[in-house]
């Protein structure tokens, strides 16, 4: 579990305040607002710098410590999150939501009894919270006092009868106690109430491979990637089709893992003895130096490298040095003395060859039994395999084993905002499109295939000298410390009075660093030299509708702790309302901008978003298909259009669009489409 990453911890004091000369001199409650604005959107390192200040120069106040603390836990900063949350219960005891984010940092570190403390003392406050009694269930669970989690689940349950996840949770304290019967009761349940929840299938397949009933597992882990497609679903669905001798299959379900997570040690260890089982050795080999990248200690990998390289009478001196870390750490590993005595011998040493050969003799006449574990493998009827924590050197050709846990997982996972329901299908609609200087990237640094949009008015201002390059993108960013300072310095430049894209560039830095009303007042600034100027118009509309929901919905920053549909009981993010009143400005502005420029598809789209956030669906399908007219390969545009007809209670045509989506390159389009089947 990757339970901690580096603490983004910076000074974004001297950059981030807006009009004042010192610290002492800031607007707190300005400044407060700015932070939950960024925290609201998910940019939680610019968040992190607007809490700083206010602590800095209000260090008695105890909000921007709880602040602080959930923008932390965003990050899996979980210790300083613990820090953060347990100064400001210090200073206010009687703001229940602390607790439990304290709660969460505690429970992501492992540190069950302190965490069920901490929620009972939230729990004294908020009897009520059922975010609080589940996380307590699942640490409780977690600490095997299953009477006390199963009272939990059962109060849970009087004060919140349609918090669903809770009979997903009822069934793994079921599974803990060895009761699979009561714990297929409560998975059915938990399907009944909620048949687009992954994890009661999850569980279901947990069971099954405890039965070695293979094909059962098989089955419900596809339901549960219908549902929720992730890479540790398709390595364990994996694990179950090489069970079945279904290689090929195991082959394809760990080719889609890494193509979802790149990292995915497990599956690139597995894939890799795969491949060298069906031949593919270079590509096996391919996967174990890919493998190694992630984790260069790992001997086993050292080792099958090693082998293959002999094998195909390749990268010799890599394979020697392979072979010499290993038997460094494993010196009574005969096998691996005797491949490098093969190895010596290729590469013309006969001497040292001679003497690693005799003694692996030694070892193996010292040795009871010599039998290597993928012979013993192929004796038994159920497959062997091997715990990830294994190191034992002669396991060495045994797949991990990585099969569905009936054990919850408490590690901290991002939830969306924007529902829209029907049919018990659960999903959001593609965000508005926004105005940034940067690509959005993922995980892996790379650019998003669809980051990057058209628009000629854009192409026209980036042709202007001495614009930086502007991009319009639909994906959330988030930015990093390197973007914050770039942005910083932007500001310093001195005012250039009368020239509107001077104006225009502050006000998108503005409303890159979340500070929507000093945006506002730069766009009204352009607009006061240029009333027709369309990318102002644009960005006004787009900074006055953020402004509004994060005031709206984000005053009141609080932690969903229900978990994501893959994972039970882990702490998740801040959670909202989905409608949105839309503020007035924002749909005079896209009206005004359509009028200028009638055939700017973004307006159309973003109005579009609007629309479909305050149920005012007809509008936003007229807009979504309009945007479409202009723009014929607008992705977004069709997967909006399509969850409102089905919304609508018009299957075909909203499937149609789902599926227009899904070949212009939005994957989740796919789900949906197979959930309404």
């Amino acid at each position: 579990m990757k339970w901690l990453i580096k603490r983004f911890l910076f000074p974004l004091c001297a950059f981030l305040v807006v009009n004042s000369s010192g610290l002492s001199q800031i607007d707190v409650n300005h400044v407060i607002s700015i932070g939950r604005n960024a925290l609201y959107f998910n940019d939680y390192v610019v968040s992190i710098g607007y809490f700083n200040q206010v602590i800095a120069t209000r260090p008695w106040l105890a909000e921007p410590y709880l602040y602080r603390a959930i923008a932390k836990v965003s990050l899996d900063d979980y210790v300083g999150a613990e820090v953060d949350a347990g100064k400001s219960i210090e200073l206010n005891p009687y703001i229940s939501r602390t607790y439990l984010v304290r709660g969460i940092a505690l429970q992501n570190t492992n540190r069950f009894e302190e965490a069920i403390k901490a929620y009972e003392q939230g729990l004294m406050l908020a009897p009520d919270n059922g975010q609080m009694r589940f996380n307590k269930a699942v640490a409780e669970l977690r600490t095997k006092r299953l009477k006390e989690a199963n009272r939990s689940i059962d109060t849970l349950l009087i004060y919140n009868p349609r918090f669903n996840e809770a009979y997903a949770l009822k069934a793994s304290v079921a599974l803990e106690s060895a009761d699979t019967t009561q714990a297929l009761l409560h998975i059915e349940k938990a399907i009944n109430v909620d048949p687009t929840m992954s994890i009661p299938y999850k569980l279901k397949a947990s069971i099954a491979a405890a039965r070695n009933e293979w094909l059962v597992g098989i089955d419900n882990l596809g339901r549960a990637i219908e549902l929720e497609p992730n890479a540790d679903l398709y390595a364990e669905r994996a694990i179950m089709r090489y069970q079945t001798n279904n290689l090929k299959g195991a082959l394809q379900d760990y080719a889609k893992a890494i193509e979802l997570n790149a990292k995915h040690t497990t599956a690139l260890h597995n894939r890799a003895l795969l491949r060298q089982q069906v031949g593919e050795k270079r590509l096996a080999l391919e996967d174990w130096t890919h493998y190694l990248l992630l984790e260069p200690t790992n001997y086993i990998a050292r080792y099958n490298r090693a082998l293959l390289s002999i094998d195909l009478g390749m990268n010799y001196q890599q394979a020697m040095q392979d072979l010499n870390a290993v038997l460094k750490q494993y010196p009574s590993f005969s096998e691996g003395f005797m491949q490098r005595s093969i190895l010596r011998f290729k590469m013309g040493d006969r001497r040292g060859a001679d003497a690693d050969y005799r003694h692996a003799g030694e070892l193996v006449s010292n040795t009871r039994t010599a039998q290597s574990a993928l012979a013993q493998a192929r004796l038994n009827v159920r497959k062997e395999t091997k715990q990830k924590t294994d190191e034992s050197i002669d396991k060495y050709a045994l797949l991990i084993e990585e099969l569905p846990s009936s054990a919850p997982d408490t590690r901290y996972s991002s939830r969306d905002r924007g529902r829209v329901q029907d049919r018990h299908v659960s999903v959001e609609q593609k965000p508005i499109f926004y105005l940034t200087f940067y690509s959005v990237v993922d995980s892996s640094h790379n650019p998003l295939n669809r980051a990057n949009y058209y628009a000629e008015r854009i192409d026209t201002y980036n042709k202007q000298e001495g614009n930086p390059i502007l991009r319009l993108q639909s994906e959330p960013q988030a930015l990093n410390e390197k973007q914050i300072t770039e942005l910083s310095e932007l500001l310093k430049e001195p005012e250039k009075k009368g020239q509107a894209n001077y104006y225009l560039r502050r006000g998108i830095i503005h409303s890159l660093l979340q500070d929507y009303e000093q945006a506002i007042l730069n766009y009204n600034r352009v607009l006061t030299l240029d009333g027709r100027n369309e990318l102002a118009l644009f960005a006004r509309s787009i900074a006055s509708m953020r402004y509004t929901e994060a005031q709206q919905k984000g005053k009141e920053v609080v932690l969903d702790t229900r978990p994501s549909e893959s994972k039970i009981g882990q702490a998740v993010t801040i959670n909202k309302p989905t409608t949105l009143v839309i503020m007035p400005s924002a749909l005079q502005d896209l009206g005004q901008l359509q009028m200028i420029n009638p055939t700017f598809a973004y307006v159309y789209y973003n109005r579009g978003v609007l629309y479909a956030h305050s149920g005012e669906r007809v509008q936003a399908i007229n807009d979504y298909t309009r945007a479409i007219e202009l723009e014929p390969r607008l992705a977004e545009a069709y997967y909006n259009r399509g969850l409102l007809l089905l919304a609508e209670g018009k299957i075909l045509e909203g499937t149609q669009d789902l599926s227009k989506a899904g070949e212009l390159g939005i994957s989740d389009a796919y789900s949906i489409i197979k959930r309404m089947q």
